[in-house]
C-alpha cells in the first residue's frame, strides 16, 4: 500500500541483510499486499541475495497468508475453548462452551446439543445457538427413535448433516 512505502523499504532493506521471512514490521503490525481493487491482503516476504552474472541480485518472493492467519485464529480459539472446557465444571456450563465454540470459533450458524433422557427416552434439546447469536431459533423439540437424522446419529455415533432447517420451523 502506497502510504505504507517508506515503511516497507524499511523492512525490504532489513530482509537483504539477515535474509529472513517476515510477516510483520518490527512494531508488530501486518504486512500487507495492495491488489488491483485495492484491498489489502496479508503477506509475508522472504528476501534472498543471489549472484547473477557476477553481481548480487536481490530476489523477494510476496505469498498470501491469509487462509494460513484464518487457521492460526481458529487453532488458537479452539486451544481457549480446550481450556475454557476443561475449567467447566457442570454438564449446562460444558454444553455452552461447546455451542459458543461451533458458532464462533467454527464458525458454524447453527449449533444445538440434545441430551438423552433415559428415563423417557427421547434426546432432550438442552442448549442451540442461531445464526443471529440468540437461543430461540429454531423451535426445538425432544426427539425420539421416529426422528431418523438426530436419532440415527446418536444410535451410530456417526456424523449427519441436515441443510433441511426451516427458520420458521422446528428441528
Amino acid at each position: 500500500p502506497e502510504e505504507d512505502q517508506e515503511a516497507y523499504r524499511e523492512l525490504f532493506a532489513q530482509h537483504v541483510e539477515n535474509e529472513e521471512t517476515k510477516r510483520t514490521f518490527p512494531d508488530g503490525s501486518q504486512i500487507h499486499m495492495a491488489t488491483a481493487d485495492g484491498d489489502r491482503v496479508p503477506i509475508e516476504i522472504r528476501v534472498t541475495t543471489v549472484e547473477f552474472d557476477d553481481r548480487p541480485l536481490i530476489y523477494g518472493a510476496f505469498r498470501d497468508i491469509s487462509d494460513q492467519l484464518a487457521y492460526e485464529r481458529a487453532l488458537a480459539g479452539l486451544n481457549d475453548a480446550a481450556q475454557r472446557l476443561f475449567e467447566a465444571r457442570t454438564t449446562g456450563a460444558i454444553d455452552q462452551e461447546v455451542i459458543q465454540s461451533l458458532t464462533s470459533v467454527l464458525d458454524i450458524p447453527l449449533a444445538a446439543i440434545w441430551r438423552y433422557d433415559d428415563v423417557e427416552g427421547v434426546l432432550r434439546p438442552v442448549e442451540c445457538r442461531s445464526p443471529d447469536g440468540t437461543d430461540s431459533y429454531p423451535a426445538l423439540r425432544d426427539a425420539g427413535p421416529d426422528d431418523e437424522t438426530l436419532w440415527d446419529a446418536f444410535v451410530t455415533g456417526e456424523t449427519n448433516i441436515d441443510n433441511d432447517v426451516a427458520p420458521e420451523g422446528s428441528v
